[in-house]
């Protein structure tokens, strides 16, 4: 099952004014498992936002041993984009304790069409070696899914074919409710079996749709599972459904299955605890903590501590929830660290360029970044 968590309506995964363009029609074929069916993986167009997916299916080599203090790998994360007259693809795994707490750099190529890799560096991770070749289709038209809405307030206003690489199909929803969207999930599913699960939601702590407006998606289609002798691309399940299971609104209420909110309430809940304890560091650091790495240190190190008295305001709400939802928050709250992630992907990447950058436009970005996380902090509270 391959996952994708969906931020928002700013990002590259909401397609506010798109372009009519001919899909390039490369694809990565993923060998990611032997003996199961091939995964198939679009690569964007040039220009457009780099894409891809991450497996938590893999095979691990056995006996293996991994070094002291080695955190489990828990998914391979595999992104790509047109580079020149061939594709680059990143891999890095996902390593933690539970769920991913970093992501480690595995290896990156340049790869022609037709030409196939072995991402033999995962064996360092006990991960057996994943297999990618860059092959050209032909673009194709969706079938459309049977809709299944658990919730009233996110309606389904569109769903049309989209031509693409991969067939897909766009689907515009409506919030028509008198509350912003913060997030929703959804999933799709061939017959019984589940294809592909997400949970779109809103940058930063802003909502995701605010009342009475839409947001677009374009979604995959389920290919059949059955191999094809000649290694064609599978074609598209006829009979696919897309069902929309909860939707969970600004104010912390929800519709819909009670499992996906509260998920979604722990992972704010886990923001809220880093950006407490980065937002301090942020604010009181100089401008050499910023250059120099130390700042970077510092975050690093933090631990996530979800705050009691955070976590027992959200459960005063819900009196109703059973002992497993509330397992399943803490569970949730415990297991997020992509604040963290993100402030150290920003700071590894600003450390590399003020190099460059003029003292004005250093300064600049760092108060940009303090009060980027100060803002989002406060939309939390």
């Amino acid at each position: 099952m391959f996952i994708i968590l969906c931020f928002g309506s700013v990002s590259g995964l909401a397609q506010a004014a798109e372009k009519k363009t001919i899909p390039n029609g490369l694809v990565l074929k993923i060998v990611y498992f032997k003996g199961k069916p091939t995964s198939y993986q679009p690569v964007p167009d040039a220009g457009a936002k780099v894409g891809g997916a991450w497996y938590a299916l893999f095979q691990q080599i056995p006996n293996w041993q991994p070094p002291a203090a080695a955190l489990s790998v828990r998914a391979v994360n595999i992104i790509s984009r047109i580079e020149g007259n061939a594709v680059k693809v990143n891999v890095s795994v996902f390593t933690g304790q539970r769920v991913y707490d970093k992501e480690e750099f595995v290896a990156d190529y340049l790869i022609g069409e037709n030409e196939t890799i072995e991402v033999k560096e995962l064996s360092k991770f006990g991960v057996v070696p994943f297999e990618i070749t860059v092959v050209k289709v032909t673009p194709s038209v969706a079938a459309l899914p049977a809709v299944d809405n658990k919730t009233a307030s996110l309606e389904v206003a569109s769903i049309e074919p989209n031509y693409s690489t991969l067939p897909s199909y766009k689907i515009k929803f409506l919030n028509n409710s008198s509350k912003a969207v913060s997030a929703f999930t959804f999933a799709t599913f061939s017959g019984t079996r589940p294809v592909l699960s997400a949970m779109p939601q809103g940058l930063e702590g802003k909502p995701l749709i605010k009342s009475g407006e839409t947001y677009e998606k374009i979604i995959p289609n389920a290919l059949r599972l059955t191999k094809t002798p000649d290694e064609q691309i599978p074609a598209a399940i006829p009979n696919e459904t897309f069902r929309i299971n909860a939707v969970i609104f600004e104010d912390g209420t929800y519709e819909g299955e009670i499992r996906d909110a509260v998920t979604f309430l722990g992972f704010t809940l886990s923001r809220k605890s880093q950006l407490k304890q980065t937002v301090p560091l942020l604010l009181k650091a100089s401008e050499n903590d910023f250059v120099n790495g130390e700042l970077s240190r510092q975050i690093s190190n933090l631990v996530v501590v979800i705050d009691e008295n955070d976590l027992n305001k959200v459960l005063e709400r819900f009196p109703d929830w059973t002992e497993r939802d509330k397992l399943g928050l803490r569970g949730a709250a415990g297991g997020g660290r992509d604040v963290k992630k993100t402030i150290l992907d920003e700071l590894k990447i600003f450390e590399v360029n003020q190099k460059k950058m003029e003292a004005s436009a250093i300064q600049d970005w760092i108060k940009a970044t303090k009060e980027k996380y100060q803002n989002w902090l406060a939309r939390l509270l």
